[in-house]
């Protein structure tokens, strides 16, 4: 395995050359064999430089018109190849979300697998084009989804993306293309401190009544379409990876709000998984925060799309809808487990597990 850097924000990595050499590899056109369990692929983290211990990384979403390059972003994208992605088909009773930070359901032969036909039928695929029609028919179906599945009292969605990759991705700078594009920065979607606050402002009266129980932000995740060959989702077990150290909070500048992120540094010991011929009956769900901090369970999940080198030519281009869903438990937290507070530093360091 090796890195290559670029000087482009995690978000917006895209084909280039440095010194020659190219950034991503193109995949093989000469066989539609499909992957062994373990495939070999590019994923993209922030670099691990020394100038983000005292400045923390941002990128802002203006025309490029609007500012010079240079001041758009200081986030710096590494290439790292050559990593092993393990499909997850065939053990997926393996992983659990408290465990791993992600689950699958709706596979064959799983008990929960009624939940991913709920879904899938819950709205034609017609209807993914339609923001209103989402939220009125999809939405509640997620919530029943999570609500029967995970025993939780109260199920919110609150936000989506509809993701459509276009052909020239991920050649298209960030935010060109007619639809939400693929991710191919390893990212966590949320930091505790925007969890809370996000929540804090669109459910305020919810956000006072549950802060002394267990509450996480999840992602619920599915293909439009089946089977899923180009660019799907990778996975990374929150078992190898370690909080403080591999974990940097990064601000998404706005007209009108500043989102906060994890990026995430680079390490060999991150263990990555993913769903090979994914259908849309089938559900990955992943965390976004847990506020449960005993050091008992898995806390977030770090994900990122990547180009498969076995996708079979002319693979139909990736469509997914991804759902972020506030959740809450009838567990009762500590005071010890409780709301850790975020340490205000640049780097925004990862909530304490003690």
């Amino acid at each position: 395995m090796f890195c290559l850097t670029s000087r482009r924000p995690i978000h917006e990595v895209v084909r280039a050359t440095v010194r020659g050499l190219p950034l991503c590899r193109t995949r093989s056109k000469s066989s539609s064999a499909r992957a062994p369990d373990q495939i070999s692929t590019s994923l993209w983290y922030l670099h691990s430089l020394e100038r983000y211990q005292t400045e923390k990384p941002y990128h802002i979403n203006l025309p490029a018109s609007a500012l010079p390059e240079e001041a758009q972003s200081n986030e710096e994208s590494v290439e790292c190849r050559d990593i092993t992605i393990t499909n997850l088909r065939g053990r997926e009773h393996e992983f659990s979300l408290d465990g791993n930070g992600f689950q699958v359901f709706g596979s064959d032969g799983e008990a929960s697998s009624d939940g991913g036909k709920m879904l899938h039928s819950s709205l034609s695929y017609e209807n993914y084009h339609s923001t209103k029609t989402i939220r009125e028919k999809y939405y509640p179906a997620v919530a029943a989804f999570l609500r029967d599945t995970l025993g939780a009292e109260t199920v919110v969605p609150f936000t989506h993306d509809v993701r459509r990759r276009e052909v020239e991705f991920p050649r298209l700078p960030r935010g060109i293309g007619s639809a939400p594009q693929p991710v191919q920065g390893v990212h966590v979607d949320m930091t505790p401190r925007w969890a809370e606050e996000r929540i804090r402002m669109i459910m305020p009266e919810l956000a006072r009544s549950v802060v002394k129980k267990r509450w996480q932000v999840l992602n619920v995740w599915r293909p439009l379409f089946g089977p899923l060959q180009d660019w799907p989702l990778a996975l990374c077990d929150y078992g190898s990876i370690d909080p403080h150290a591999d974990l940097i909070a990064s601000d998404n500048i706005y007209t009108h709000l500043v989102t906060e992120t994890y990026n995430v540094f680079h390490r060999p010991y991150h263990r990555w998984y993913y769903l090979r011929d994914m259908n849309p009956d089938e559900v990955l769900v992943f965390k976004t925060y847990d506020s449960k901090a005993d050091g008992s369970n898995a806390r977030v999940c770090p994900h990122a799309a990547f180009e498969d080198p076995t996708t079979p030519p002319g693979a139909r281009l990736r469509e997914s809808i991804e759902c972020l869903v506030f959740v809450v438990y009838p567990e009762v937290l500590s005071p010890e487990e409780d709301q850790v507070s975020i340490t205000p530093n640049l780097t925004c360091s990862f909530l304490s597990d003690t």
